[in-house]
């Protein structure tokens, strides 16, 4: 049975004009808060299977080949929705399900699916949610990039029962369908961004405000050596890099300055003090994944969360004690 290739839409979306920027320097930080922009929730989450070998496996006695899963089951997950008969009945057969208790972690290799409960994603080093994933939330993990952010599944309090693939397993199953493939590396691309964020400066909100920022996010990927920036161009609004990493190039000899890693602010004090990036940013030689707020999304955050505002001061006042 062949399954005809939905459309996907666009992944990124134009940035604003240079005649967009804002004068952020101008703004108090005593804004008054709007009421949140209604932030969309992810429907199915990706990851990656090569993360963190040192983090706990569902083995043979926390995992059950097949237990309590069947085709369709499969057919009610999104992702998996317009696939044939077949594939469902495939991916039952070869999911793994266990049992996580409350706080339990789990290194997802291909990809994992909610049952019951719910549970946390989150980058391996720390302990901020990326994302929230409810019961039928599915959680790939290999995105476009070689190397993304290993990732983690932690249960909630109430615990969670999962089901898990390999990456190996996820790719037979879907190799009629490519483009089933390509929608999931979407949304793995966007989770590993979020996950990214959390590592930096980001990650010191208070987890509902965080959720209010990321979600007005979008996420760009670039090539190796594709240019995000050109020195003496209009900052495009605030930059997180969420994956991989970008070098910072001098115009003039080209010489490589340094680099800007998961986390990080790009160009803060610039964009803060309404001036021009200061050199070239360009991805690194694996790619990179960023998260951009184009201005008038920036202002909106602004007014809306304020602490945004603090948290990219402090982060300006660090880089500038530290030279």
């Amino acid at each position: 049975i062949a399954a005809a290739p939905p459309q996907v839409p666009a992944a990124e979306l134009p940035g604003p004009d240079a005649g967009e920027a804002i004068d952020l320097a101008a703004m108090v930080l005593d804004l008054p808060p709007a009421a949140p922009p209604a932030a969309g929730e992810i429907a199915a989450l990706d990851i990656d299977p090569e993360i963190a070998p040192d983090l706990p496996q569902l083995g043979a006695a926390g995992a059950t080949p097949g237990a309590a899963l069947t085709g369709r089951d499969i057919e009610q997950i999104e992702a998996f929705a317009d696939l044939p008969e077949e594939m469902h009945e495939e991916l039952a057969r070869a999911a793994h399900v266990g049992d996580l208790a409350p706080d339990e972690e789990l290194a997802v290799d291909g990809a994992a699916l909610v049952l019951s409960g719910s549970a946390a994603v989150c980058a391996n080093i720390v302990d901020m949610p990326a994302e929230r994933a409810a019961i039928r939330t599915l959680v790939p993990a290999r995105g476009t990039l070689e190397e993304g952010i290993p990732l983690r599944v932690v249960a909630a309090a109430g615990g969670a029962r999962v089901a898990i693939w390999n990456q190996t397993t996820i790719d037979n199953a879907l190799r009629t369908c490519p483009w089933v493939l390509d929608e999931l590396r979407t949304v793995a691309d966007r989770l590993q961004s979020l996950a990214g964020a959390t590592m930096g400066p980001l990650g010191e909100l208070e987890e509902t405000l965080l959720r209010r920022v990321l979600g007005r996010l979008r996420v760009r990927g670039l090539e190796p050596g594709e240019q995000l920036i050109h020195a003496g161009n209009p900052m495009p609004g605030l930059v997180i890099i969420g994956a991989g990493a970008l070098e910072l190039v001098d115009e003039r000899s080209h010489d490589t300055l340094g680099a800007a890693r998961p986390g990080e602010l790009l160009f803060a004090s610039e964009l803060l003090g309404g001036q021009p990036a200061p050199s070239i940013a360009r991805a690194a030689g694996g790619g990179a994944l960023v998260l951009i707020a184009d201005h008038p999304v920036l202002r909106e955050l602004f007014e809306s969360t304020p602490e945004l505002l603090s948290i990219l001061a402090q982060s300006v006042s660090l880089h500038a004690q530290r030279g």
